[in-house]
């Protein structure tokens, strides 16, 4: 140990400050930062908010641990304290991960020396986490941190607390050794190109007020027009504003944005399950182009692009197109012989017949008469990725009435988090996305390298089997009157972005939808030359 500080954070902090809710009362936790004295992570101060009525200042007021709100705070039933917790851990380790000195490596070690490793990683309930107990009632000010580094988790007043919490199953000390896991985290969805539909935006301005449209509309000026008299009055100027500028989606394509917002909204940490696999593709497909069809394309293509490097209008673009197709038909003339001038004269005769409801393939009929097939210059050509499906079976059955309670959290937390929000009182004309969620295979929270790599992923089915040998059985559970003696779960995810090759090397580029795995690609999870990758 030592008596030098050090903190986790490039930028010097000490410390961490929190809040949460607890019996209606606002408590303000801070946590350690300092990696050098076995103290990191560890609850450093707690008060509450004193905001009597009247009062013109909020102090923050000291907790006895033994004082019925501390040990609401130690039972923490609501797991209020727990979430905030992991929530404000998850936003440190994703700092330390983007920084270069003091890096994820740097913040598991110290985690590890200060004996926290495993309740900031969710491995272990926070519950029952002892604090200092601060003094006596002496004012102290604890200064909050920006709104902008908020990790305090939304106020999701329709959701159950018994549907946001960490769970593992089985809860037996090896699941905390050498267990290979997988490790599966629920966070809220967020729109890839979130801003990019114009939105109602209201601004103030000034506009011309006319006055005097009564008795003083009888006056008149020198020239002999009426005299009005006009002023500037503040108004409301209703407009629509985009993020996204069309030229630039056109130039530049989608720009995809993060597909989460760093909100962790609940974890599991389940065996890995039989019957791992691992499929990517991408679509390739025939594609066929004759002699006249291509030729006329890159005709009218060609002509077009100079015309739109002129800046000519759409009108005048669409035109000179026209116009382009109409010097090439009248060039084929001269272009080849027999062959040509017989595939030309037959596109031309089925654009003639169709517009008396006739169709005719002019392919087949130069074959039925000259007994030869136009070369459609077959090729087998690349039309896009493929996004990948996971489906994974879960075996559950329980020993204990503390696994058994486990088992059904863990099918709430999974069947509510694939279905969509529902609207408000106000707003019943849209429906919210569902949660979405980061899947990873771990060891001692370490990726392991020799299996795939997830991207975010969506819940798309869950399926529940409650009798897996065919044969209803159960026992008798306290909480749940009944709980079946086995249980299957069988979870179907599809990633929310393709694999690209370039997600395989971090050039320092931005790349949200690897970004979105957070540590899990970074430090000592940061793929390498063993590593399988995606």
């Amino acid at each position: 140990m030592s008596n030098n500080k050090l903190s986790i954070l490039n930028n010097g902090q000490m410390t961490k400050t929190f809040s949460y809710t607890i019996n209606g009362k606002k408590i303000i936790e801070t946590i350690d930062l300092d990696i050098q004295n076995g103290n990191f992570a560890k609850t450093q101060d707690i008060r509450f908010v004193d905001n009597k009525v009247g009062s013109l200042i909020n102090k923050h007021l000291p907790i006895d641990p033994d004082s019925e709100l501390g040990k609401a705070i130690l039972a923490d039933e609501s797991g209020v304290r727990q979430n905030t917790f992991l929530n404000t851990m998850d936003s440190i380790s994703t700092k330390a991960g983007n920084q270069t000195v003091l890096n994820s490596n740097v913040y598991e070690n110290a985690l590890r020396e200060s004996g926290m490793y495993n309740k900031a990683r969710g491995f272990e309930s926070h519950i029952g986490s002892k604090f200092p107990n601060t003094g006596q009632n002496v004012d102290q000010s604890v200064e909050e941190e920006s709104k902008d580094d908020d990790v305090t988790p939304k106020d999701r007043k329709k959701r159950s607390a018994t549907s946001v919490g960490h769970y593992t199953y089985p809860k037996s000390p090896e699941m905390h050794l050498d267990q290979d896991y997988m490790f599966i985290e629920k966070f809220q969805y967020k729109p890839p190109q979130q801003g990019y539909l114009s939105e109602k935006v209201t601004k103030q301005g000034t506009k011309k007020d006319w006055v005097g449209w009564g008795l003083d509309r009888i006056f008149t000026d020198a020239a002999g027009g009426p005299k009005v008299f006009q002023k500037d009055k503040t108004v409301n100027v209703t407009t629509y504003e985009s993020q996204a500028k069309p030229v630039d989606v056109i130039n530049q394509g989608l720009q995809k944005g993060n597909s989460i917002e760093k909100k962790l909204l609940g974890s599991v940490k389940l065996p890995i399950p039989n019957g791992l696999s691992v499929s990517q593709g991408v679509n390739w497909g025939e594609g066929k182009a004759n002699a006249l069809e291509a030729g006329a394309f890159f005709g009218v293509q060609s002509n077009l692009s100079q015309l739109m490097a002129g800046e000519k209008n759409l009108a005048g673009v669409l035109g000179s197109g026209v116009e382009g197709l109409q010097d090439f038909l009248g060039n084929m003339k001269d272009v080849g012989q027999g062959g040509s001038n017989a595939l030309l004269s037959s596109v031309i005769a089925k654009m003639a017949l169709a517009e008396v409801g006739i169709n005719v393939d002019p392919a087949q009929m130069i074959a039925r008469s000259t007994g030869t097939a136009i070369n459609p210059n077959l090729e087998l050509l690349f039309s896009g990725p493929k996004l990948r499906t996971f489906k994974f079976v879960y075996n559950f059955a329980p020993n204990d009435e503390t696994d058994a309670q486990e088992v059904r959290k863990i099918m709430r937390l999974f069947r509510e988090g694939m279905m969509p929000h529902g609207g408000t009182d106000s707003d019943r004309l849209f429906l919210g996305a569902p949660d979405v969620f980061r899947l990873s295979y771990k060891n001692k929270s370490r990726r392991i390298k020799s299996l795939n790599i997830f991207k975010i992923c969506a819940l798309t089915a869950c399926e529940i089997n409650f009798t897996p040998d065919n044969q209803y059985q159960s026992y008798e559970d306290t909480d749940a009157i009944s709980m079946p003696v086995r249980s299957t779960m069988t979870l179907t995810f599809t990633e929310l972005s393709p694999i690209f090759s370039n997600d395989y090397v971090n050039d320092g580029s931005p790349n949200p939808s690897v970004d979105d795995l957070g540590m899990l690609v970074t430090g000592e999870n940061e793929i390498n030359e063993n590593d399988i990758g995606f």
